[in-house]
């Protein structure tokens, strides 16, 4: 695993997806803005051969939605978890075998509604072998 380029790669990828739906910042937001996604990794797993052949990896990411309402908060929630849920296949050079949503809290401060919601992303990095 290359954390730098896979977490900037996530990043690429979750900025691409959740395009339209609420500006995306890696672990915090800038500037003022009302409704927002953060997105930071919150764990990491590989998966290799016993001759140490590194076939997979997981991922976890944890993404807080924020909005000033809880109606909005739970709506733009909704739309990045049918977004990213269950989606697979080729992205730039890497393959998604699988994004799962694995939880999901929520929790009110400094007057906005939050609502994280946690996601596997498995990778499998055997190239093709």
């Amino acid at each position: 695993m290359n954390l730098l380029n896979d977490s900037l790669w996530i990043g690429t990828m979750l900025k691409a997806r959740l395009d339209g739906i609420a500006p995306v910042y890696p672990c915090v937001a800038t500037g003022n803005p009302t409704e927002f996604c953060v997105y930071r990794r919150a764990g990491y797993q590989g998966r290799d051969t016993k001759d140490r052949f590194n076939y997979e990896e997981t991922i976890n990411i944890v993404i807080a939605v924020v909005a000033p309402t809880y109606i909005r908060s739970i709506d733009l929630a909704q739309r990045v978890k049918d977004r990213l849920d269950g989606l697979r296949g080729r992205w730039d050079d890497k393959l998604i075998e699988d994004i799962t949503m694995t939880n999901a809290v929520e929790e009110y401060g400094d007057d906005a509604y939050v609502q994280q919601l946690f996601f596997s992303i498995t990778l499998d990095t055997s190239n093709g072998k």
